[in-house]
């Protein structure tokens, strides 16, 4: 399901690399493993259908380790933790916030995308 909301793409403070996430993985992998998984227009437009983006998201969530962690983002609405992950020898993207409402809590996926410069991650530099 995409999600028409303004997340406050704007991060107007960054923690340091290597800082701890806001949202622990087993809950994000949970929430995902659940199909509790929105998905913003940004991030469908990189695949051919929504499906596909929610499968693909979905599986690299399900993959996810701490080691692929690089900074939490204090957008104006939300912190999103950001992440570097190597999906088929790429670097990418992936920044994401849980919904505070626990009878709707879902993984938020703000931006999903091809890395266009290295980031730095807990577990080294993922390339793009």
């Amino acid at each position: 399901m995409t999600v028409p909301v303004d997340v406050g793409l704007c991060p107007i403070h960054t923690e340091g690399v290597h800082s701890k996430p806001r949202w622990p993985l087993a809950q994000v992998k949970t929430l995902a493993a659940e199909g509790r998984l929105l998905v913003t227009q940004r991030v469908c437009d990189v695949f051919p259908t929504q499906s596909e983006a929610l499968l693909v998201v979905s599986n690299v969530l399900s993959e996810l380790r701490l080691a692929d962690f690089a900074y939490s983002a204090v957008l104006a609405r939300h912190v999103a933790d950001v992440y570097g992950v190597v999906v088929e020898g790429a670097g990418w993207y992936l920044k994401f916030s849980v919904g505070e409402d626990a009878e709707a809590r879902a993984v938020v996926v703000i931006s999903f995308h091809l890395l266009d410069r290295p980031l730095e991650t807990r577990g080294g530099m993922v390339m793009p």
